[in-house]
């Protein structure tokens, strides 16, 4: 038998790799694909990523064939419901592109199955099922990462309900990789100075729980009942339930998981970063202490500047900063 293994060499990739490798004689292809809405830059970072992991896999479990290819298919946003009959939408071009490209390797191959990443994580949205229309002249079985019997084809006509609450998490999937392996695998997580950062938000949340002595699993249950989705699905509200969680801040995956860590959430970061920077910068900031106290500082140095025949408001970004500044110091 032989499959093909789209492959970014994350966690979800690297466990479907690592398994099928360990666990079956099949002739394994890795693919990683250098996708087009991402920057060169971002490419030749991804694929070392993606080639340090299969190189250690090939290594130390067996071989089979890697290989990094260009991507034929270009990127077009894709705004769709985040779940069917939802109001809030998510932007599925990203995935489309790529599903569209690996189901063109399974029509020009001759592979046997087709292995994809997914996880208890991705039954936050209802993508999966947008996406297996992608899939469905597709000739060849496909397969999951996270499903719960390793190896067995999914259901074309699956049941999406039944299915979330039946899938592995990520990190459950982590943990059942070599130990040595991890730390290789996780190298793409390391910690940044990046405040909207969701994977080291997801890092910290994973050390948290493991550090108070629980598992990956419980870790992943967590998020799942936070962001109401796995076996929490139908707690999601239809009018205001955004990616991974109904909440604000942008994604509300990283205001439960800043909480879980006693972290404060990124606007508010922020907030406090640019108030620090209108102090340091000579303005009076007595009283300002939030978000909502910085929007009306913000009004009101706008105004000033309307006074004195300035537009701040039409201004880029820098520039417009810098002249509330102005205005603050008047």
């Amino acid at each position: 038998m032989k499959i093909l293994i789209p492959f970014s060499g994350a966690i979800n990739s690297a466990y479907a790799a690592w398994w099928f490798a360990a666990n079956t004689s099949h002739e394994i292809v890795v693919r990683f694909l250098r996708e087009a809405n991402f920057t060169d830059a971002d490419n030749i970072e991804k694929e070392n990523h993606a080639t340090t992991v299969s190189a250690w896999l090939r290594a130390n479990v067996r071989e089979f064939e890697f290989a990094a290819v260009n991507a034929t298919v270009g990127y077009t946003e894709e705004m769709v419901p985040v779940r069917a009959g939802f109001q809030k939408q998510t932007n599925a071009g990203v995935r489309s592109a790529r599903h569209t490209e690996i189901a063109a390797w399974c029509d020009e191959g001759d592979f046997d199955a087709v292995v994809y990443g997914r996880s208890l994580e991705n039954t936050a949205t209802d993508v999966a099922i947008h996406l297996r229309n992608i899939f469905a002249d597709v000739a060849i079985p496909v397969m999951w990462s996270g499903w719960p019997t390793m190896g067995e084809a999914v259901p074309s006509d699956f049941d999406f309900d039944v299915v979330a609450a039946t899938l592995t998490g990520k990190w459950e999937q982590y943990e059942q990789l070599p130990a040595a392996l991890q730390p290789i695998v996780l190298s793409d997580h390391a910690e940044c100075n990046d405040h909207w950062c969701l994977r080291c938000a997801y890092r910290r949340g994973y050390n948290h729980y493991v550090a108070n002595g629980q598992t990956g699993r419980d870790f992943d249950l967590w998020g799942a009942e936070k962001g109401s989705y796995g076996q929490w699905r139908s707690a999601a509200d239809p009018a205001e339930y955004v990616w991974r969680g109904n909440c604000c801040d942008g994604t509300a995956v990283r205001n439960y998981l800043a909480d879980l860590v006693g972290r404060d959430w990124p606007a508010v970061i922020e907030t406090n970063n640019r108030i620090a920077w209108f102090a340091d910068g000579g303005a009076d900031m007595t009283g300002i202490e939030t978000e909502e106290h910085l929007g009306d500082f913000c009004g009101r140095m706008g105004r000033i500047n309307l006074d004195r025949g300035v537009n701040s408001d039409a201004m880029a970004i820098d520039e417009y900063w810098a002249a509330l500044l102005e205005a603050a110091k008047l």
